[in-house]
């Protein structure tokens, strides 16, 4: 057991519970190389590449599945606007250094939820409901700032 524990005390709890899963499509227990191959596939760099294109642009909708921490954060590191406009050639040797970055890490931060954009210029209120707006907003700051001169004059009669 001591063994096993130093040969696997740098892989993440994820790894480890990937691995085990994994051990049920086995017939045999693996020996400790082939629970390590296990808990850490080979990664497959095009597929994984793939999977960031579809699902930053399924992102903008809030359907995105990530399987994995590493390519979210590789994907943004290139970018939305580059992953839907450049080819996924293009995209290769960006991404292999982007990804292979992430999987060195070997931690992440959790994928984030959404947060939608602000709408475009032009694309809010009109003129009129903005003008009403800074002007409700200006009668609230005044009559604070008057609430607080008054409240300063009584302390000073004191």
């Amino acid at each position: 057991m001591r063994s096993w524990a130093e040969d696997l005390a740098d892989l993440s709890g994820n790894e480890l519970a990937r691995g085990i899963a994994a051990c049920r499509d086995h017939k045999f227990p693996p020996n400790i190389a082939e629970f390590r191959a296990l808990c850490r596939p080979p990664v497959d760099f095009s597929a994984a590449l793939l999977e960031a294109v579809e699902q930053m642009a399924r992102r903008e909708s809030g359907a995105d599945r990530w399987s994995h921490p590493a390519i979210y954060w590789a994907a943004v590191k290139i970018g939305s606007y580059d992953l839907s406009r450049k080819t996924l050639k293009e995209l290769e040797p960006e991404w292999r250094k982007a990804f292979g970055d992430q999987l060195a890490a070997g931690q992440w931060a959790e994928i984030p939820a959404r947060v939608p954009a602000l709408p475009a210029p032009g694309q809010t209120h009109s003129r009129a409901v903005g003008g009403e707006t800074l002007h409700a907003m200006l009668r609230r700051l005044k009559s604070e700032s008057d609430a607080h001169f008054a409240g300063m004059v009584s302390h000073e009669s004191v």
